[in-house]
């Protein structure tokens, strides 16, 4: 899983990027006082998923296309991690 960091100068910045990311399709996962994790899963396309099963289907009776989507979602889900800059006391100066 892809994860990045994003550091905020204020409240209103976070909650300004949440609502962007939200439209975007991401989830709250987890959120704090000074943080918040956004993430988007992804369990892989279905062009991907009609190709496995093509290729696979006769070797493992679809077990191929649950693998595939486990992979996906760990190598293509992206988490966002976004933060309040140290020091600063999460107000909205």
């Amino acid at each position: 899983m892809k994860r990045r960091v994003r550091t905020v100068v204020n409240k209103r910045e976070m909650e300004n990027i949440i609502d962007e990311y939200s439209i975007l399709g991401y989830e709250i996962k987890e959120r704090g006082n000074r943080f918040c994790m956004v993430q988007k899963n992804s369990y892989g396309g279905a062009l991907g998923h009609i190709v496995v099963f093509i290729l696979t289907v006769g070797l493992t009776f679809g077990l191929g296309n649950l693998l595939y989507g486990i992979f996906a979602y760990y190598h293509y889900s992206k988490q966002i991690y976004l933060k309040l800059r140290d020091g600063d006391d999460g107000s909205d100066k």
